[in-house]
């Protein structure tokens, strides 16, 4: 491939890369208000529904763009199982190298005040954690499997490592955040999909 196109691949990709953490934003949010919902007493079936799916997306979208780092930076094999161990491993890694980096503030004094107590940075990553990450991700939030109802709890995988999702999400996807709200990606698709939109507006589909 000429070096311009490599250029302009690599570009793509990382506008594709700025795409996907917004999406994860959007998704943290939803869950986010809809948390706060049913801890103001709202109890409907409907908002408990929209709080699972909610942070299921936020999985799915936190994955996708730490997989599209790791492709960026050339740190995976092509494919095969090699491939699904090596980011297993690279996710556990990360998410230990974002608590070591809290706790390391905190010893030396430039952590910002607001910031918890150094106990609780104080632990080690479950050597498991980059696996079942996967594996939830998958069975929770992509693949219509049995296994999402019968084997895989959203709710255990929640209270075990909601706060190392959200160390890799303030560690990489804050940053990438910060660039995609200055200059708003161009998505030439979303563009094309807006007008689509106009043109045949969602009350004149076809019926369901």
């Amino acid at each position: 491939m000429p070096s311009h196109d490599k250029e302009k691949s690599r570009d793509l990709h990382a506008t594709a890369m700025m795409h996907e953490i917004l999406r994860c934003r959007d998704a943290l949010d939803a869950f986010g208000d809809l948390a706060s919902l049913m801890i103001s007493g709202d109890d409907s079936i409907r908002t408990k529904f929209r709080a699972y799916n909610s942070y299921a997306y936020f999985l799915q979208h936190l994955y996708e763009f730490y997989v599209a780092c790791m492709d960026r930076e050339k740190l995976l094999p092509k494919s095969g199982r090699e491939r699904t161990d090596r980011i297993d491993e690279i996710l556990t890694e990360e998410a230990q190298r974002a608590i070591d980096r809290r706790r390391h503030a905190i010893e030396n004094g430039y952590a910002p005040s607001w910031e918890n107590d150094i106990s609780y940075y104080q632990v080690v990553v479950p050597a498991e954690f980059g696996s079942d990450f996967r594996k939830h991700r998958n069975k929770v939030a992509s693949h219509t499997t049995h296994e999402r109802i019968s084997r895989f709890s959203l709710t255990e995988f929640y209270a075990k490592y909601h706060r190392f999702l959200m160390e890799l999400y303030q560690q990489t996807g804050l940053a990438w955040l910060s660039h995609a709200e200055k200059a708003w990606p161009d998505l030439g698709e979303v563009t094309s999909f807006s007008v689509a939109i106009h043109k045949s507006p969602p009350s004149e589909s076809p019926a369901r």
